[in-house]
């Protein structure tokens, strides 16, 4: 939500879901009620966007409220059970621009500078040194962290399609095979990682440029590479890629991302499975979803295009 004050400053009012509301609260009473040195999720997050800004990727940064850089206010919820609860509310700082999805047509350029600039954040994360307090949030399970693509078994039944079940299913069998069997997994880079490189999250100016970047929901610590499979994954479902452009859209986020960073040979020759896990992920977990809560369209209208992806 975007709000404007009398001095025509536009802020961006993020409210935290009762996940990540919960453990902040938590961290929190047991901190004696110190936002310093907080063991939270919500912490880490600002941790993150902090360091960024400070060298030169826009991101929206957390004001201070009161000494602290977010409040908590008692507020309604979907569920009536648990409604109204305590959230963590943050009033951050706004990126000017639009969302990259947001536009009509998306020039094949802009892709190849949103990887430049996946590039330069990706660097910029390696430089992120996190506090002690910060470690536990940082090595929590995700199960959107591609590192925890096994854990997709546990969902396929929720895919109707047989046919497309047993697609999932082989991308499973092969990142089993490949990347845990073989151990590979063991000699990945790791780093903080921002994890959810997409055109919703990635914000472009009046030139098509990428201008910022937002919501670090998904950062923890993982593989480096799990940023490129995540972006080059994504730009196939973009107004670019739907258009049955898909390897063009994701060619150009890697062509970009190349021009700043490097990746060593076990990134490279992992790299097209990696983003299968991906789209994996989101038709997995898509159709689980709308199984918990059917009637719910929109989920499977946005699946489709991950699954001709896929296809």
């Amino acid at each position: 939500v975007s709000t404007t004050t009398s001095n025509s400053i536009k802020y961006l009012v993020k409210i935290h879901n009762g996940v990540e509301s919960n453990n902040f609260l938590g961290a929190y009473e047991k901190n004696d009620k110190v936002y310093d040195g907080c063991s939270s999720v919500i912490n880490f997050q600002n941790d993150i966007m902090q360091h960024l800004n400070k060298h030169g990727i826009k991101t929206s940064n957390p004001e201070i409220i009161s000494g602290m850089p977010l409040a908590i206010h008692r507020l309604p919820v979907v569920s009536e059970k648990h409604s109204p609860c305590n959230l963590v509310v943050k009033m951050m700082t706004w990126v000017p621009g639009r969302t990259m999805s947001s536009l009509p047509t998306l020039p094949l350029e802009c892709l190849v500078h949103a990887g430049q600039y996946l590039g330069k954040m990706r660097k910029c994360l390696d430089q992120l040194d996190i506090s002690k307090h910060s470690v536990a949030a940082a090595k929590r399970f995700h199960a959107w962290d591609g590192k925890n693509t096994l854990e997709l078994r546990k969902f396929t039944n929720a895919i109707e399609d047989t046919r497309r079940r047993g697609m999932v299913e082989s991308i499973i069998d092969a990142f089993s095979s490949q990347i845990i069997e073989s151990g590979v997994a063991n000699n990945f880079s790791t780093s903080i990682i921002q994890g959810d490189f997409n055109d919703a999250n990635i914000i472009v100016d009046e030139n098509f440029k990428v201008s910022g970047v937002i919501d670090f929901g998904d950062s923890l610590e993982s593989w480096r590479i799990l940023d490129l499979s995540v972006a080059m994954a994504y730009a196939m479902l973009s107004v670019y890629g739907k258009r049955n452009r898909g390897i063009a859209a994701a060619s150009a986020i890697l062509r970009g991302y190349a021009e700043v960073d490097t990746l060593d040979d076990l990134e490279i020759k992992h790299l097209h499975l990696l983003i299968c896990c991906r789209l994996a992920c989101s038709v997995t977990l898509g159709a689980y979803s709308y199984q918990q809560n059917p009637g719910n369209e929109y989920l499977l209208l946005h699946a489709q295009p991950a699954w001709e992806a896929i296809e």
